[in-house]
């Protein structure tokens, strides 16, 4: 690589490399190295003005009773363990057993948690996308091509074969 420097920056690539003992390459490659590490850092007015804008949201929290947070967050969590759509009815567990009877599921175990892992690691964005990867992982181990609706949710996934009706 080839740079073009300054005078004055130049200058004190000699000075310092001569006080330190070390070869002017060394003194670049050191002074690259610390700007490296100091550019994701937020300046000492950037700090400032983030707590400043922290400050004003916390305070614009409204003050609730900790049973009413607890009442919040234990429904928040009962709805996402439901898919977020709340607990299923008689009626629809009755009409899921029929369509699909619990002796028949196809089991998801360790080798298809492996390949589902797998599939996590190697798609970007698969973050949020667990159990389609499951999903898929299950397809991909049984040999069977997968029958969905939300044909986008899947078809970047390697090895997984669509059906897709004519």
């Amino acid at each position: 690589m080839t740079f073009t420097l300054d005078e004055r920056t130049a200058e004190r690539i000699d000075r310092t490399a001569e006080r330190l003992g070390i070869p002017k390459s060394g003194v670049v490659r050191e002074a690259v190295h610390e700007y490296a590490a100091r550019a994701g850092s937020l300046s000492e007015g950037e700090r400032l003005r983030l707590l400043d804008v922290f400050d004003t949201v916390v305070g614009r929290i409204p003050r609730r009773p900790a049973e009413a947070v607890d009442r919040e967050i234990a429904a928040v969590r009962r709805a996402r363990h439901e898919g977020g759509r709340g607990p299923r009815r008689p009626e629809e567990l009755a009409a899921q057993e029929a369509l699909f009877p619990r002796e028949s599921a196809i089991p998801f175990g360790p080798s298809e948690a492996a390949t589902a892992a797998d599939l996590h690691k190697r798609l970007s964005g698969a973050r949020g996308r667990e159990i389609d990867l499951a999903i898929a992982a299950c397809a991909i181990g049984w040999g069977a091509r997968l029958w969905t609706l939300n044909v986008a949710d899947f078809e970047d996934i390697p090895g997984l074969e669509l059906y897709r009706p004519a």
